[in-house]
């Protein structure tokens, strides 16, 4: 429910500076339905035997564009081999899709922007999770649990990235709905493309300790990759009850007489240790940015920001328009100057340095075209809701899951290793080479000298 109206207030604000919309992606693939909340508001040409829910649930989405993806890849490869002489093997096949040419090739020939269904909602695009057929319900489930986002990974590691890339030129927000954490493989493929991590959770030790667990694990995989981008986190309460001040202190501050942990303590911590050289204090944000329970929201797939008139601080529409304000307009969730500085001087201060990260990495050809222009361009955000540390994968091979994601993270890993090594190596060279144009320039400089004094005498 939050991504829906915080899609619906942005969607807002790009059509009154006519801007280039918002996407959102239902990437809550074991669990779909965000287009349900969307059911009505669809601008779809109806076929005479179809009713206006047939033909959405029939529309396709991510899962079938991921299928598209992987046969376009098989394509290429047979392309690569019809064209390649005789000693091409499989293993050069891969690096092959390595290259980012071939990778923006697959996405130009999928064309992943045309699965958008436009809605009555203006500036407001969608991709459903997939497509569902009545006469085979089990159809969707089949395909989800059968695709393997590793092997996907695996045949072309830009794919994802330059995927990101081709929706963020597109569109000037990018929301992206996971439930998945890190049970499943395709939580990869949100972190890879997330620049905001939006956690959604509610006031209770379950959802809280899984909301914090998915953000460390998120924040541990950005470290670990190659991806230069920072990832940053946005702590959403939900299904906060007004009525009970007391509870409601307790499980924001926290109570060590009740055993309660506050989630404000609990995300100051976590910040804490990912940004060491920043004090960080989460109150004036926690202040404005906390979404109330309103019993009549949890009934049916009712959007509060376009259903409720008033807009007053008793509202849940005002309750979004806060944390949307927060999302779009503050780089960082906390805004208390921090040694001896203010945030925008801090956020100035990395910006430079992020800066000068990007012209480095540009320098040896570390950060590809791709990386680079998608931090200029729309701010993809993945919103994840959080239903505790217990939380299970529909899929049966949960542990072999995991086990492939640690495999990954380690071949990055040593990727990235490599790519360092060689950066140091060529740091090196370079400097060799200006001490080598140093002393040839003293060189010609001393010549000069014994020229001048030769023709003098």
């Amino acid at each position: 429910m939050a991504l829906a109206n915080v899609a619906c207030l942005l969607a807002e604000q790009q059509a009154e500076k006519r801007g280039k919309g918002v996407l959102v992606i239902d990437w809550d693939l074991e669990a779909p339905g965000l287009h349900r909340y969307f059911r009505d508001r669809f601008k779809l040409g109806f076929s005479a035997h179809l009713t206006t829910e047939d033909t959405i649930e029939q529309k396709p989405g991510l899962i079938d564009i991921a299928y598209e993806l992987q046969t376009e890849l098989s394509a290429q490869d047979k392309i690569l081999l019809q064209s390649s002489s005789n000693e091409l093997s499989g293993t050069t096949l891969e690096k092959k899709h390595d290259h980012e040419e071939l990778a923006q090739a697959v996405i130009d020939k999928v064309k992943p922007e045309d699965y958008a269904i436009e809605t009555t909602i203006p500036s407001l695009y969608m991709i459903k999770a997939g497509r569902f057929d009545r006469k085979d319900p089990e159809a969707y489930s089949r395909r989800v649990n059968s695709f393997r986002w590793e092997a996907l990974y695996r045949r072309s590691p830009m794919l994802i990235r330059l995927l990101a890339e081709q929706f963020a030129k597109k569109y000037e927000y990018v929301l992206i709905d996971s439930r998945t954490g890190v049970t499943d493989v395709s939580g990869i493929c949100t972190m890879l493309m997330a620049e905001k991590l939006v956690v959604v959770f509610t006031p209770n030790l379950q959802s809280l300790l899984g909301g914090l667990e998915q953000a460390r694990c998120a924040i541990d995989y950005r470290r670990e990759s190659s991806d230069l981008r920072p990832l940053i986190v946005y702590p959403l309460p939900s299904r906060v009850e007004a009525n009970e001040p007391i509870l409601r202190k307790q499980w924001r501050f926290g109570d060590e007489s009740q055993n309660i942990r506050g989630y404000q303590p609990e995300f100051e911590r976590l910040f804490g240790e990912v940004y060491r050289d920043l004090d960080i204090e989460l109150g004036d944000y926690f202040d404005e940015v906390q979404i109330q329970q309103i019993p009549r929201y949890a009934y049916g797939e009712e959007i509060a920001v376009r259903s409720e008139k008033l807009g007053d601080r008793f509202s849940l529409k005002r309750n979004y328009q806060n944390f949307t304000r927060s999302l779009v307009d503050q780089n960082y969730p906390w805004s208390r100057a921090v040694n001896g500085r203010t945030d925008a001087q801090s956020i100035t201060s990395s910006s430079y340095y992020y800066s000068l990260l990007i012209q480095i990495a540009k320098i040896f050809r570390l950060v590809t075209k791709a990386q680079v222009s998608v931090v200029t361009a729309a701010v993809i955000t993945t919103f994840l809701v959080s239903v505790g540390v217990y939380q299970t994968s529909l899929r049966e091979d949960t542990a072999s899951e995991r086990a492939k994601i640690i495999e990954l993270l380690a071949v990055e890993a040593q990727t990235r290793r490599r790519i360092e090594e060689s950066a140091a190596a060529s740091a090196k060279t370079i400097e060799n080479l200006n001490q080598t144009i140093i002393k040839q320039a003293q060189e010609i400089e001393r010549l000069q000298r014994t020229s001048r004094g030769s023709r003098g005498k």
